[in-house]
């Protein structure tokens, strides 16, 4: 267990938009939580998540690519507490998990305007993120725009988890622990299939 100020900064393994005809869009682009000619969008991105720690802060990070109107979006666990794989869902069961209520985020403005966002999740993200950890190993983030009757286009796109820059990350700071370390800043780095996950230990004492 880590103590101090750390964080844990990771890259989405799989995202997708998906369309309420059940169709899913990975690496199409973008992610679009909003409206089309061909339909209603909405998006899950999935990263892993390891049990060794306890974590007390959750934030996404995500760089807004198109803003086709300006709306409103929530953003919750998928499935409500994050534990399902949108990934192996098909997508009908994928477009009906993300119809979520905006518990963590409700009729946030911020993909009003492009440009990499970081968001505070709250605390029943870091609640969910935690038991998410425990259960399955990783933890899966819906949005969708509020109003889904707007006309095409309509809604915000976000930058898909292939890109080399800025894919969609999950920030974790980690509760207090009971190890100290020394050096003026540590970073390990992890590489778990494609992502990497970054552990970062800001400039404080650390004690074993």
């Amino acid at each position: 267990v880590v103590s101090g100020f750390q964080m844990l900064t990771i890259t989405a393994t799989w995202g997708a938009d998906v369309r309420n005809d059940g169709t899913k869009g990975p690496l199409d682009g973008e992610d679009l939580a909003g409206v089309s000619d061909s339909g209603i969008w909405r998006w899950a991105q999935k990263w892993p998540v390891s049990d060794d720690y306890e974590y007390n802060k959750a934030e996404f990070i995500g760089e807004i690519l198109n803003v086709y109107s300006s709306e409103t979006f929530d953003l919750d666990g998928y499935n409500n507490d994050g534990q399902a794989d949108p990934e192996a869902d098909s997508g009908a069961t994928m477009y009906s998990r993300c119809n979520v209520a905006g518990v963590y985020l409700n009729d946030t403005t911020q993909f009003q305007r492009t440009g990499v966002k970081t968001l505070d999740l709250g605390a029943q993200a870091v609640t969910d993120v935690n038991a998410s950890a425990v259960a399955v190993g990783r933890f899966s983030l819906a949005c969708r725009v509020v109003n889904e009757g707007i006309g095409a286009p309509g809604g915000a796109s976000l930058r898909e988890y292939d890109h080399a820059t800025n894919p969609p990350k999950l920030r974790l700071t980690l509760a207090g622990g009971g190890v100290t370390v020394s050096p003026a800043s540590v970073a390990i780095a992890i590489n778990e299939q494609a992502p990497a996950v970054r552990l970062a230990v800001a400039p404080a004492s650390v004690a074993v």
